[in-house]
């Protein structure tokens, strides 16, 4: 199948501004405490941006399997951020009965 050359200029457009965001989760990353809750969140961030950023470029060079392990891998990232999700919901603090 062949990509009009207008797509693979626009999928690396929007690769390099999620570029930015991996940059901008790359920062809470680094600025977050050692066992603070909001780091693995933001590595996870980080990594979804990358593999969304790899995914584009993957799919405007016409490169189908790459495109297929980086979706397969980006769907266990986005199941670890759900399941942290439903974890920090459940851990919320109720106030105590008097």
């Amino acid at each position: 199948m062949e990509i009009p050359l207008w797509f693979r200029w626009i999928a690396l457009a929007i690769g390099a501004l999620s570029l930015v965001g991996a940059y901008a989760a790359l920062r809470r990353y680094r600025a977050a405490k050692l066992h603070d809750p909001r780091r693995p969140e933001a590595a996870l961030d980080m990594a979804d941006s990358l593999l969304g950023a790899s995914l584009l470029v993957a799919f405007a060079f016409e490169r189908y399997g790459l495109g297929l392990f980086v979706l397969a891998v980006q769907g266990v990232v986005l199941g670890m951020k759900a399941i942290l999700g439903l974890r920090r919901r459940r851990a919320v603090v109720k106030p105590p009965l008097t």
